[in-house]
């Protein structure tokens, strides 16, 4: 026979393991939602990656035929290919040559996934949305939608300047770089030779990684606003911030020179200094209704 003191006890680990198997229940069912939405926008990317991959070329000019079918991405790949290296291709003693077939179906594969990540950027920023509203105030709801909406902006917005700055800066000061050499051994036939693959990990490289550190401030900005971070604290790690900004920038841009990290970090530094304006504003505007209510 159990004593007084000794079914009470019972009772409380009967009732502690209780709740513990309860709260792995909720974190099992909150992972379970989150996989089953990432596997929504992952099947998504990949429909949409095999349709830009199979695409026929002559849909692009409005022909809606599969008559002398060729793939549309290599139309792509060929636009971004002469849109990085235009500068590139009016120096002399300039090749660039495809070191094996396979790369182009590599690299078509890798475009077309990157082009459906962007295309089904909406879709995963709402399944985020979805997922994190129901623990969220009305007020933090239109906060973080207003917020989502900006992450994607950003990431477009650092995909553009590095696509259409950072990467012909890069290359063409690659090759000023290593124009002086050429100059020099010109009576030996010495020129200069690009691998097609080199050129399309720069873009992929730059453009990809580029678009990501734009959403960074974005992040920044959802903290400011939900109060989780202090406006204080980004004021006082200002210089901090600044250099980690200029070091990423300096990791994913290949440019020897400081050109393509001050094209990527000058617009991220701006961003940064209006965010701690506007968290400022924001939490002088708190305090005043605050001190109204008293």
């Amino acid at each position: 026979m159990f004593s007084k003191y000794d079914l009470t006890k019972v009772q409380r680990e009967f009732a502690e393991r209780v709740i513990k198997e309860k709260e792995l229940s909720d974190y099992s069912e909150y992972i379970i939602e989150l996989i089953r939405r990432l596997r929504i926008v992952f099947a998504s990317m990949i429909l949409t990656a095999l349709l830009i991959l199979f695409i026929p070329e002559r849909f692009l000019d409005r022909e809606f035929t599969l008559a002398e079918y060729k793939p549309a991405i290599y139309r792509v790949l060929a636009q971004i290919y002469i849109h990085s290296v235009s500068v590139m291709i009016e120096v002399d003693n300039v090749d660039i040559v495809i070191s094996s077939p396979m790369s182009v179906i590599t690299y078509g594969v890798q475009f077309a996934l990157m082009i459906s990540f962007i295309i089904n950027l909406p879709l995963l920023l709402v399944q985020i949305y979805r997922y994190v509203a129901p623990a969220l105030y009305r007020r933090e709801r239109e906060i973080f939608k207003n917020s989502l909406v900006a992450l994607a902006a950003l990431f477009l917005m650092g995909c553009a300047i590095a696509y259409f700055v950072v990467v012909p800066v890069t290359l063409n000061v690659l090759n000023v770089v290593t124009a002086p050499l050429i100059d020099y051994g010109n009576e030996s036939n010495l020129g200069l030779l690009y691998n097609f693959e080199t050129i399309l990990n720069i873009v992929t490289w730059t453009v990809f990684s580029s678009g990501l550190l734009y959403m960074v401030p974005g992040v920044i900005y959802i903290l400011v606003v939900l109060d989780i971070l202090d406006v204080e604290y980004l004021i006082n790690n200002r210089k901090s911030v600044i250099m980690a900004i200029l070091t990423l920038a300096a990791i994913i841009t290949p440019d020897p020179t400081m050109v393509s990290m001050i094209v990527i970090s000058g617009p991220l530094i701006v961003i940064y200094e209006i965010i701690i304006q506007v968290g400022y504003s924001n939490s002088r505007s708190r305090t005043q209704f605050q001190w109204r209510r008293y």
